[in-house]
């Protein structure tokens, strides 16, 4: 087969002496595409010079499209019958976040084009509709089956957003090491001549290392737009996991020690709620360390027992062992009488 159909069906490309399956599409004009438009992946994108290209009315303005986008964006292909734009890769390869302005309707707003298009080449639609693109083309010249070229990207995307997780996590933890607050008081992108607006420490560390590292703002540009987790809520689970990573680090420590001895100490906050923080006391090689557990919120109950209690249940849902803590039955009962 020397050309591929577009379809929605699995049809098998023969092609530098291998048979693949793939998911192919019907024809293009089954789709309600323009007729004008290449109809395989062998043609390329249709991108049409012509001497004038028709104007379209936008308020008090005459606007039209200009072969100019077609250096900037390559796969861009213009369609005179539609007088519309689409995306050759994302036409030919569509998937469930195609966009279908750039895939059937067409787009037409060209006070917009520019924006949009360049909104459009960092979307994963398009970065999985040109990997597919390039690996059918890489199967016709090679003998690896597109499925495994398929996966090695999927790979590659995996490995870039976990550089770009992680660069957020650095963000993170660095302002909790540096008891430095996240947040600001606009966290929205704000105009770079107001200076006024905070936007907090995380998103100007951001901004700042992108500037700085080419790859790093590559990455982070790529994640999608629902799911950039840089959001205060992405920002508090950040914090979490870092906490829970650390925390699990000094529970191996205790557990490695054989023993260990807790400190805990009860104060109302601000709020007025009771709680008591949870320390361990242990010996790590030749050093003792004291390590923050955690906070455990009480009741009105503040009597010995209670805090006796909920100290031994905060250790147990930790993973320590009670019988590690040193401490004989006879003084932990008498811990529950005089704490």
């Amino acid at each position: 087969m020397n050309s591929l159909s577009v379809a929605e069906t699995d049809v098998t490309v023969i092609g530098a002496g291998t048979t693949t399956t793939v998911a192919a599409r019907k024809d293009l004009r089954g789709m309600n595409c323009p007729s004008d438009l290449a109809t395989n992946a062998d043609e390329g994108p249709v991108q049409l010079k012509l001497q004038k290209f028709p104007p379209t009315n936008f308020g008090l303005q005459n606007r039209c499209f200009s072969a100019s986008y077609y250096t900037r964006f390559p796969f861009v292909e213009y369609s005179v019958e539609r007088d519309a734009v689409f995306s050759f890769y994302c036409r030919l390869f569509p998937s469930s976040a195609s966009e279908a302005a750039f895939t059937r309707e067409g787009f037409n707003k060209w006070k917009d084009l520019g924006e949009s298009l360049s909104k459009h080449a960092r979307s994963c639609s398009q970065a999985d509709a040109s990997a597919k693109w390039s690996a059918w083309r890489q199967t016709r010249l090679s003998s690896k089956p597109v499925i495994e070229q398929l996966d090695r990207h999927a790979k590659t995307i995996v490995e870039q957003n976990q550089s770009a997780i992680g660069t957020l996590a650095k963000i993170a933890i660095v302002c909790a090491r540096q008891d430095i607050g996240l947040r600001g008081s606009c966290e929205k992108s704000c105009d770079d001549t107001d200076n006024t607006k905070n936007r907090g420490n995380f998103l100007e560390l951001l901004d700042l290392i992108k500037s700085e590292s080419s790859s790093v703002k590559s990455h982070i540009d790529r994640l999608p737009q629902n799911a950039r987790y840089s959001s205060k809520d992405s920002q508090n689970e950040l914090l979490a996991c870092a906490a829970n990573v650390i925390k699990q680090k000094i529970i191996g420590e205790v557990n490695n020690a054989g023993m260990y001895a807790v400190i805990v100490d009860e104060a109302r906050d601000i709020s007025k709620t009771e709680q008591m923080s949870v320390c361990l006391r242990y010996v790590d090689g030749h050093d003792v360390k004291e390590r923050f557990l955690n906070y455990v919120t009480l009741r009105n109950d503040l009597c010995a027992a209670t805090l006796a209690t909920a100290t031994a249940g905060s250790l147990q849902s930790n993973g320590l062992d009670l019988n590690y803590c040193r401490f004989t039955e006879e003084q932990w009962l008498t811990l529950k009488v005089v704490c």
